[in-house]
């Protein structure tokens, strides 16, 4: 700069959502509000959320969920699987979440008596009900679809 001010942001889950290479349509801020708020989010908690995309709830449920919780994100696209892991990675989340590629409409989640709350953003939700039962822990939790 040759004159005026720069300020350097810290990265923030609101930042990353403007600023993302959309390999999806995204949720913005007031949507994601709206979700945390339903799934009664609060750190330490387990979340399964189904439709990574690009990011952009993942982003906020990590910071939601730390320092002891965990984000176990599923796309059934390869490619946008492991872009996102590659992001959560560069952005110093990677212990905070696990990507998977899968189709989880056929062959679920994988995971039994685990999840605090299920955010499932699909064409077919219904179909993911029972994969989603299943990942709840067993004392309950709360299913969001979007």
């Amino acid at each position: 700069l040759s004159r005026g001010f720069a300020y350097a942001l810290h990265p923030t889950p609101e930042l990353w959502t403007k600023s993302l290479p959309h390999r999806t349509q995204i949720l913005y801020s007031t949507d994601i509000s709206i979700i945390i708020l339903q799934l009664q989010l609060k750190p330490g908690c387990v979340v399964v959320e189904s439709g990574t995309g690009s990011g952009s709830l993942s982003h906020s449920l990590i910071r939601t969920i730390m320092p002891s919780g965990h984000l176990h994100t599923f796309d059934f696209h390869q490619q946008r699987s492991e872009k996102a892991r590659v992001e959560f990675e560069e952005h110093g989340l990677k212990e905070f979440v696990t990507c998977y590629h899968r189709d989880v409409c056929e062959d679920g989640f994988g995971l039994e008596d685990k999840a605090d709350a299920v955010f499932l953003d699909l064409p077919h939700p219904w179909k993911v009900v029972p994969h989603a039962l299943k990942a709840l822990k067993k004392s309950g939790g709360r299913v969001c679809s979007f």
